[in-house]
């Protein structure tokens, strides 16, 4: 990733953060949005492996932790 992209990750990010809906019921959190710059959703959406299909998670984040991908 160039320093240039990096910098409109860093930018989107913050300013997404900056302006994000906060609510406070049933506890306090946010709703960030476009917290990517569109061409790094368009190079995500672009990678060669579709999303896997998860059926039932019987409950638990590790029920498909085979199947989970990190970049």
């Amino acid at each position: 990733m160039h320093d240039t992209d990096m910098d409109a990750v860093a930018s989107t990010l913050l300013a997404s953060l900056e302006h994000c809906e906060c609510g406070t019921y049933p506890f306090r959190h946010w709703l960030p949005a476009r917290m990517l710059p569109d061409e790094s959703c368009a190079a995500i959406d672009a990678l060669c492996f579709p999303p896997p299909s998860i059926g039932d998670t019987l409950g638990k984040r590790e029920t498909n932790n085979s199947m989970r991908l990190f970049f």
